[in-house]
């Protein structure tokens, strides 16, 4: 009897569980049915569109990237691991990092060595230059540089450029692990050497064979002509050393010209000063520097670092528009051998004590126009500037409009929104009406049993 009797048990108990699961699905489809109006629906979709159409794509990169990261080879990991000390350096424009081939991100600024008296750029196949008047004019056809490759072994290259220093280095790496290190620059005290130094680094137990390519003499030809490509302005690219050569004799000619010959007469620190000055308007005149950019020309953000006052001081100028269109002045030392002091445009207050962290001053329009900041040791001279600098009228400058922002951050004047977004925009608010719409002809027009209907299910 019991062995009868426990199968229809197992049969009812298994209805039940059916019967029970069935009603929980419909329970849940009527909760969902009074749930998801066609409002609710239409907000689900607008956001559900909006977070792929704009988290999607950084998605893609990140799965990608972690993707590339995990296959990477054993070349790419080394050549890395060689360009991690730099990373820091390039981001603040202290060097230059420049794979080859190229990569998207990177500026093809010419990997460059030199001191004024001759100089090269680090590939084998590319001459000698020396100084030929202002500038290193006269190409020798004699290639100096040495190089090292492994015998049929593919590589990854990269260099880097120390702006601050004058090194340059370049990185070769090998799928085996090993790779090749190399460093130029220009001899500090015998300004007419050249030093290489190569170091080759095997972690295997392999041995390695290395294929030398020597120092060589390039063809010699009959006649040497080397002119200078005109150029519009100062700011063509630097990817060829005659593009630099180019940009380097306009600049020295430009400064020259324009009263910095002194600071020519210096040398190389003494031509990348000028060239800050320029930049930023700056002037040394009696026992002060003073920056003369009118305040109306401020609509994007500088920076002007380690601008040299004196042997042992430097000062670090910002400049940055804010969120309500208006520029300010931030001030700090790099290093200094003593107190320095700072005003804004016409000095009315107090002399402010400039050290390491970044002192704020707003940027004030005078009438007549005068310089916006003045810098200082002498204390004394900047309380005596107040009555020497005669202005009728001082006034904080007015902010900028959003327009002329938007143009110069972002290239057009709809502050930096891609067309994408626009475009997105435009199908939102095209859908948002069709579906508006049709609420509104399903509301007076549709058939009212239809609506009975659900709602008593409800």
């Amino acid at each position: 009897m019991m062995s009868i009797i426990i199968p229809f048990q197992i049969i009812y108990i298994h209805s039940i569980m059916k019967m029970e699961i069935l009603e929980s699905l419909r329970k849940f489809k009527r909760n969902l049915e009074a749930y998801f109006t066609y409002r609710r629906a239409l907000i689900f979709i607008m956001i559900t569109f909006c977070l792929i159409l704009y988290g999607g794509p950084q998605l893609f990169r990140w799965i990608s990237k972690k993707s590339n990261n995990q296959v990477k080879d054993a070349a790419e990991r080394c050549l890395s691991d060689r360009l991690l000390p730099f990373y820091f350096e390039n981001e603040e424009f202290n060097a230059n990092i420049l794979h080859m081939p190229k990569r998207n991100t990177e500026k093809p600024y010419l990997p460059f060595v030199g001191n004024g008296i001759f100089g090269l750029d680090i590939y084998s196949d590319r001459p000698l230059y020396i100084k030929k008047g202002r500038t290193l004019s006269l190409p020798v056809p004699f290639s100096p540089i040495v190089e090292f490759s492994l015998e049929s072994e593919a590589y990854h290259e990269a260099t880097v450029v120390q702006y601050q220093t004058g090194v340059v280095y370049k990185f070769q790496c090998f799928s085996s692990g090993s790779f090749i290190s190399y460093q130029y620059y220009a001899h500090r005290t015998l300004p007419s050497l050249l030093v290489q130094d190569i170091k080759v680094t095997n972690p295997t137990t392999d041995t390695l064979h290395l294929r030398i390519s020597p120092a060589n003499m390039l063809h010699w030809p009959t006649a040497v002509t080397h002119k200078l490509r005109q150029a519009a302005n100062l700011w063509n690219p630097l990817s060829t050393f005659e593009e630099v050569l180019t940009v380097t004799s306009l600049w020295l000619l430009t400064l020259e010209k324009q009263g910095c010959h002194n600071l020519l007469k210096a040398g190389a620190s003494g031509a990348v000063q000028a060239m800050v000055l320029s930049f930023g308007s700056l002037r040394f005149s009696n026992q002060h520097l003073e920056l003369n950019i009118h305040p109306k020309y401020l609509h994007r953000d500088f920076t002007f670092r380690r601008i040299s006052y004196g042997n042992l001081t430097h000062v670090n100028i910002s400049i940055a528009v804010k969120d309500d269109n208006k520029a300010v002045l931030g001030v700090a030392l790099d290093r200094s051998d003593k107190n320095y002091y700072a005003c804004d445009a016409g000095c009315l207050d107090d002399p402010v004590q400039l050290g390491p962290h970044k002192t704020i001053f707003p940027v004030k329009l005078t009438d007549p126009v005068t310089a916006i900041l003045y810098i200082t040791y002498d204390k004394q001279h900047m309380e005596d500037l107040r009555h020497a600098i005669h202005v009728k009228e001082v006034i904080e400058a007015p902010p900028h409009e959003h327009h002329v922002i938007a143009l110069h951050k972002h290239g057009h004047h709809l502050g930096g929104l891609p067309t994408l977004f626009w475009v997105s925009i435009c199908f939102l608010i095209t859908v948002f009406h069709l579906f508006l719409c049709k609420l509104i002809y399903n509301e007076y027009c549709g058939s009212q049993d239809k609506y009975r209907t659900r709602y008593g299910k409800l």
